[in-house]
């Protein structure tokens, strides 16, 4: 596996935003270059979040998300309990830490076979510490369940350089299974 670099954060459908696409952000392709049909699919399960940076807007998740799925049958699910320590930090003082919120959560992945003890490793470093990406995945301020509301909390991940995801919410986790056609684990 490669360096990751690109994580692209999923949102929960919502109703008020079903007529979006799943993918409109900047001056990137139309739905991302996803077609009509596959975008309607998508929405019934998951939004993408904006994340304010160019690669995201070519075509690269839909380019990535083909390549999974045409690699299905490799294409396994897992659920893993990962230990998470976030610290937040407050506008006023980016230096101030408040308290550190530590815990055990579930999340569900979804990768190719061969990856999956590498996935496992990443995650868990993920969610202790900020990783070194384009953008920040929030990771581990997503695993407190702390978030303002649930319309913005990311629940799924899209790992693009080298095709996997995870996710904290197992409907969410359910649906992407249908979608990719991947077994769902126990």
């Amino acid at each position: 596996m490669v360096r990751s670099r690109l994580v692209q954060r999923m949102l929960p459908p919502h109703e008020k935003l079903e007529a979006t696409d799943s993918l409109s952000m900047g001056v990137g392709l139309k739905r991302g270059g996803f077609t009509e049909e596959d975008n309607r699919k998508m929405r019934t399960v998951f939004r993408f979040d904006y994340m304010g940076a160019a690669e995201f807007e070519g075509g690269g998740i839909r380019d990535a998300l083909y390549l999974m799925l045409e690699d299905g049958a490799d294409l396994v699910g897992k659920r893993v309990p990962i230990y998470y320590s976030y610290t937040p930090m407050t506008w006023e003082c980016r230096w101030c830490k408040e308290e550190i919120k530590t815990g055990m959560r579930n999340v569900f992945i979804i990768a190719r076979k061969k990856h999956m003890p590498e996935v496992v490793k990443r995650l868990k470093l993920w969610a202790c510490d900020k990783p070194q990406m384009k953008e920040d995945p929030c990771f581990d301020k997503a695993m407190t369940g702390d978030w303002k509301d649930e319309i913005t909390a990311p629940i799924g991940w899209f790992e693009i350089d080298n095709g996997f995801m995870w996710l904290t919410n197992e409907d969410m986790y359910k649906g992407m299974c249908w979608l990719m056609e991947v077994p769902v684990c126990d």
